[in-house]
């Protein structure tokens, strides 16, 4: 059997077929004009960064939801725009702290600092009314304080020579 390819075709009257159902197409065709009454899909991947998280069926939903610091925008052509709120914050290290680009560290001379010390209980106060004293604070109480002169004053007594050094 030969086929060919007929560019137009005007038929009146009723067309005969192998495998053609004359009911099933005047039912179909009764229903009116169904252009654009369906997807032109069945489903799409949704990925986020290469990782697929979901399949949208067709008829389904996609909701895009911003964050408290994020905005969602639809433009023509379907486009979606994501956007981050820029608070433009600015950071300075303080003292005894480096700061490179986006990287805060400790400084490795801590020699512009007033305090160092485990918490507020147990610390060495620097320069004690700008004369250059050190007070030491042990379980919240003052200690001890070594003065600009050399002179060391402690609350207690002092031990020389002590076995507490010796391993």
């Amino acid at each position: 059997m030969a086929s060919k390819v007929i560019d137009d075709l005007n038929v009146t009257g009723t067309i005969t077929a192998s495998g053609y159902n004359d009911s099933n197409w005047n039912t179909a065709y009764g229903w009116g004009n169904h252009s654009g009454s369906y997807d032109n899909y069945g489903s799409f991947n949704l990925k986020t960064n290469g990782l697929q998280r979901t399949t949208v069926t067709s008829g389904g939903t996609l909701d895009i939801v911003a964050s408290s610091n994020m905005t969602v925008a639809y433009g023509a052509g379907g486009v979606v725009t994501l956007s981050s709120a820029n608070d433009n914050t600015t950071y300075s290290a303080g003292l005894g702290l480096d700061l490179t680009g986006t990287s805060f560290s400790v400084e490795p001379d801590l020699r512009d600092v007033s305090h160092v010390g485990k918490d507020n209980n147990n610390y060495i106060q620097f320069n004690v009314g700008n004369d250059g004293n050190m007070d030491f604070y042990v379980a919240g109480a003052w200690s001890a304080r070594l003065e600009n002169d050399g002179t060391l004053h402690v609350k207690g007594d002092i031990v020389a020579f002590s076995d507490i050094f010796i391993e």
